[in-house]
């Protein structure tokens, strides 16, 4: 799928309210901000494609219930995804927060 074609499918999306969107093995190794503008998105198929990583953005989609992301080569979810799906309190995120930038620090100078 071209960008233009993509880009086309979001627009058409937007527009019908879909709650639903596959763009499953579409050979995409970035996502197109406009995908973060459907926020009636319920379900969202990325499976198959060349993901390495997910842009924090995809939290604006607060209504997403199932996200298909299998066959991606991602190395780990931003933390905002990873964060969001806890039931923490905003000083236990902070906590957890601190630690991961302690980890990358470490790596860093090491």
């Amino acid at each position: 799928m071209t960008n233009e074609e993509l880009l086309k499918v979001i627009e058409e999306a937007k527009a019908s309210g879909a709650t639903t969107l596959d763009l499953s093995s579409q050979g995409f190794t970035t996502l197109s901000p406009k995908l973060f503008q459907l926020t009636n998105l319920t379900v969202l198929h990325l499976d198959g494609n060349e993901l390495s990583v997910l842009p924090p953005e995809i939290c604006q989609l607060t209504k997403i219930k199932k996200l298909w992301l299998q066959g991606n080569p991602l190395t780990s979810p931003p933390q905002e995804i990873a964060l969001k799906g806890m039931n923490l309190s905003q000083k236990e995120r902070s906590k957890i927060t601190e630690q991961v930038r302690s980890k990358k620090d470490r790596k860093l100078s090491a």
